[in-house]
């Protein structure tokens, strides 16, 4: 494709009105660093396309990073990963990011231990061991976990297909429209009502929705059709860990993007906390000045720090 992307990476707010200015030469800017951000700087810039990518902290990666304390290491997130297989959904994203074969993915044996009062389950990291778990812990509720396993086996993929987007359309597209109307309808129910059609059980309930429980929403506020998804992804993938913790992806991501580039990365403004602490009152005073980028651009670079 002749010659290399340029893609620049910058970092630490006090570097900002530097970093704009000079990301205007860029085809694409992309604020922040996190993966979502690494991922699209890594795909476009895998295609051709210049990108400069800011970021406010020192270090990309956002909630994905480890930290050291004496000799102890702190993985922060992403201890549990679904679809890591080959052929599995993440593991096809991050195939298409060719970053794939720089990462080692291992399967847990078990998913969750739940604690709920002084009740606690054992989650199996496997769809067929986790219901058969459930049937002998609850009897009494065996038909309705049967139905919503086999309707969870049925729609689950379809589901996460459409929202997905990179599947073949026209391959899908003959078993999702006779399915549109169980789709419209469990995206406008909650997961509780959802599951009621099953489940008699409010514990029971709970333990299914550990499945969801992590993005932080009760399961009467949370769709039913993002909770068939994600029950999908990772009872029905599987979950798995990346050796190296999270770090290890955005090392990959990072590595992968910066491949394609001159390396230009910039550590200005790493000053005394006393220095610190009087530019940062300097900014405070001058906020209402930053109403447009030209009023960034032009006030002193000396001036705008990391927080």
């Amino acid at each position: 494709m002749g010659e290399k992307p340029n893609t620049t990476i910058e970092f630490g707010l006090n570097i900002i009105h530097y970093s704009l200015n000079k990301s205007m030469h860029s085809d694409v800017v992309i604020i922040g660093g996190g993966l979502g951000g690494l991922s699209a700087g890594t795909y476009l810039s895998q295609h051709g396309i210049n990108v400069t990518l800011i970021e406010e902290q020192l270090q990309v990666g956002g909630y994905s990073i480890a930290f050291k304390r004496d000799e102890f290491i702190f993985d922060v997130a992403l201890h549990a990963i679904p679809g890591c297989a080959p052929n599995q959904p993440f593991y096809d994203i991050l195939t298409q990011l060719k970053i794939a074969d720089n990462l080692t993915f291992i399967k847990l044996k078990n998913a969750f231990n739940v604690y709920l009062s002084n009740y606690n389950f054992l989650i199996p990291n496997n769809i067929s061991e986790f219901f058969l778990k459930l049937i002998d812990e609850f009897p009494e509720e065996q038909n309705g976990l049967n139905r919503l396993k086999n309707y969870i086996s049925k729609h689950g993929q379809l589901y996460y297909d459409v929202v997905d987007g990179r599947s073949n359309v026209f391959k899908i597209i003959t078993q999702f429209v006779p399915r549109i109307p169980d789709f419209l309808t469990n995206s406008q129910i909650s997961t509780d009502v959802f599951l009621n059609k099953f489940i008699k059980s409010q514990r029971l309930k709970s333990l299914l929705y550990q499945a969801a429980v992590f993005f932080g929403e009760p399961m009467s506020a949370f769709p039913a059709v993002n909770f068939i998804i994600m029950f999908y992804l990772l009872f029905t993938c599987g979950m798995y860990t990346i050796k190296g913790g999270g770090q290890a992806l955005t090392n990959a991501l990072k590595s992968k993007m910066l491949e394609q580039q001159v390396i230009a990365e910039e550590y200005m403004g790493l000053r005394s906390l006393d220095k610190t602490a009087e530019l940062r009152k300097s900014f405070l005073a001058h906020m209402n000045e930053f109403n447009s980028l030209e009023n960034l651009y032009n006030y002193p670079k000396e001036s705008i720090f990391v927080w």
